[in-house]
């Protein structure tokens, strides 16, 4: 009755296709899902009016979506992916891959043909062997099996049985025809079917005077065994004549033979080779070692000495401590321990006791070793001057006055004693008022007075 009341406009369920309906005054508006537009979501959107397929050949508009009909060769949601064609691996026998638009080339290796090299090339087909000989194909190659009437890879020579040079020691080959098709015609002092052995001419052949009998070719010789020499081969020959033995090495002389003795260093049959003492021995136990011909050379790391680099170096022996600190020795160095009041790496160092400011109260430090001594200003006491000397200790105040502790000094409070002076010692004259009257005589008293009165006075 008084229009206050919004009439729900939403209520006749104007948004079509699941359009969401919001409210407002005397009027209202469609939130449409995707792929729904107008006023009322009534309009399917073309998502295909988009242009959003790249290589296609149909785009088909769906509801709140498309889908697109991609060419030979692509795919993917908008048919911008380019399909890998050699991702299967369709070359086969070893041939490389590449892909192309809706394809690919293989390239294939020597012997295999085809569109994915599948085929083996048969290269007999070209019938490369001569004479009637038989083909055997193989990958990128053949092999004749020639009659035995030729030879050669492809059976283009006739069989020669002396082509390889069968028949050693120059000896001659003659072809035949029978089972060997060759024989070889040997030279002298040689036999065999190849004539590859050597005729041992010492067979039945005695030497004299103990010589032995050595073979030649075709003949032999008589000589002295290895080591001998003479007429009657009994002269032993000296092979350390020719000095043998390098770097010093000693030779000893055997039967046809020698020996070294070498010195220390050096090794091998003639002494030749130097001995790595450093890779064999390792002798230098704090150092570094440097091989050198014999011998070996420590160069020693700091702190340590000696042929072998084994003797610690005692830095202490120069006595580096000052004051009396005491030496503690460390590899390549040295540490001191140091008394009471030095410091430093060598104790060299007093310490100033002063320096931390111990005297309290503007008292004067005095430094010492390992200890200070405070000279304190006047009303002080104890080691720092920490202490206020209490002035009012004796009783310094007479007469019951009452004593304040000052630095130095004390002050007597004299009030309501009678008293008066630094100590409260002087009794103060209470007659200098001339408090009494009619001529009567003042008696002093403490804090009072008593007057003696002429007779009729009181």
């Amino acid at each position: 009755s008084n229009c206050e009341t919004n009439i729900d406009d939403c209520l006749s369920d104007p948004c079509q296709n699941g359009g969401t309906c919001e409210d407002g005054i005397n009027s209202y508006s469609c939130q449409c899902l995707p792929g729904f537009e107008g006023d009322y979501c009534e309009d399917n959107r073309d998502e295909c009016a988009l242009n959003v397929c790249v290589h296609y050949q149909n785009c088909h508009d769906l509801i709140g979506d498309y889908e697109c009909e991609c060419e030979a060769g692509w795919s993917g949601k908008n048919c911008d992916e380019e399909i890998d064609e050699c991702a299967s691996s369709p070359c086969l026998n070893g041939a490389s891959c590449k892909d192309r638009v809706n394809g690919f080339d293989c390239t294939c290796p020597p012997g295999f043909t085809g569109e994915t090299c599948q085929t083996d090339i048969d290269e007999c087909e070209s019938n490369p062997c001569l004479n009637g000989g038989t083909c055997s194909d193989g990958v990128n190659n053949y092999v004749c099996e020639c009659g035995e009437d030729y030879m050669g890879i492809i059976c283009e020579e006739e069989y020669d049985a002396c082509a390889s040079n069968p028949c050693q020691n120059s000896a001659s080959c003659i072809p035949s025809l029978g089972p060997q098709d060759f024989y070889c015609e040997c030279i002298p002092g040689f036999e065999g079917l190849y004539c590859s052995n050597n005729i041992n001419d010492c067979f039945d052949v005695t030497c004299s005077d103990g010589k032995v009998c050595y073979d030649m070719v075709n003949s032999y010789e008589c000589r002295c065994p290895e080591g001998f020499t003479g007429e009657n081969c009994s002269i032993n020959i000296d092979e350390c004549e020719s000095n043998p033995c390098l770097n010093g090495g000693e030779c000893h002389d055997g039967m046809a033979n020698y020996s070294c003795v070498c010195p220390p260093g050096y090794t091998g049959h003639n002494c030749e080779e130097d001995v790595n003492e450093c890779e064999l021995l390792r002798p230098c136990v704090n150092g570094i070692c440097e091989n050198t011909n014999g011998s070996y050379q420590c160069y020693c790391r700091p702190g340590f000495s000696g042929d072998h680099c084994n003797l610690e170096f005692d830095e202490c022996l120069s006595r580096p401590c000052r004051n009396s600190g005491t030496c503690i020795n460390r590899i390549n160095g040295y540490e001191c321990v140091c008394q009471p009041g030095f410091t430093g790496t060598d104790c060299d160092i007093d310490i100033d006791e002063c320096a931390s400011a111990p005297c309290q109260n503007n008292a004067t430090c005095y430094d010492g070793i390992a200890t200070f001594t405070c000279e304190c200003l006047p009303g002080f006491t104890d080691k720092l001057c920490s202490t206020n000397i209490d002035e009012c200790e004796s009783d310094p105040c007479m007469n019951e006055g009452v004593c304040t502790d000052g630095i130095n000094q004390y002050t007597c409070n004299c009030s309501d004693t009678g008293f008066k002076g630094p100590q409260c010692e002087i009794n103060i004259d209470d007659c200098e008022s001339s408090p009494c009257q009619h001529g009567s005589t003042c008696s002093d008293l403490v804090k009072d007075y008593e007057c003696l009165c002429y007779n009729g006075y009181a």
